[in-house]
């Protein structure tokens, strides 16, 4: 009072201030941030961004206010996940929880993202490039294919695509009119005639 400030208005700002950060938590907030992220990506990817996050992060985070989020407590919860040797998994966290905490600055919710580094307390991962077949290892991969216990409708389909070279949806979404018998190509002109 002495400083003129209502006592009980300071009391409801304080109050309020207290609902708002508590309902700003970590999964209320990401959840937000994934409806922008939407119109960005495609919906299998935001699936799989949001089901990484609830798997790994939000069982012991996803109720945390977000302004109570510090480097040490998120680290703490991805360094098992680096000490099984999933080291692409933590990077793919670190990458999403920092979006999410951008998110979280730029609409005001935080000043700063205190997760801006969390990805330099893990080990980087290790590219490993797949490796190609050689043509003399063709025979007995076309061996395995037809002798396998899969559905003819699998077997077909992994034959078509290293036929084309297709990525395996595009080869499962092929429609008949997209191919061209006559001169044995893919047809693209009359592919966006039909759609």
């Amino acid at each position: 009072m002495a400083d003129g400030i209502s006592p009980k208005q300071d009391r409801d700002q304080k109050n309020t201030l207290k609902k708002f950060e508590a309902s700003n938590t970590l999964k209320f907030v990401t959840d937000e941030w994934l409806i922008i992220k939407r119109t960005k990506v495609t919906e299998d990817h935001a699936n799989d961004i949001y089901r990484s996050l609830e798997k790994d992060i939000f069982p012991r985070l996803g109720q945390t206010p977000i302004r109570e989020l510090t480097a040490p407590l998120v680290i703490e919860v991805i360094k098992p996940i680096s000490q099984r040797g999933n080291h692409e998994t933590v990077k793919r966290l670190c990458q999403r929880l920092n979006e999410v905490m951008v998110f979280a600055t730029n609409t005001g919710l935080i000043h700063h993202n205190p997760l801006a580094g969390i990805k330099e307390a893990f080990q980087t991962p290790v590219k490993k490039h797949l490796p190609a077949l050689r043509p003399h290892e063709l025979p007995e991969l076309l061996n395995t294919i037809n002798n396998a216990s899969i559905k003819s409708t699998t077997r077909h389909l992994i034959k078509w695509q290293l036929h084309t070279m297709t990525r395996p949806g595009e080869a499962a979404g092929t429609k008949w009119y997209e191919i061209d018998f006559k001169n044995a190509t893919e047809n693209s002109s009359r592919a966006y005639e039909k759609k």
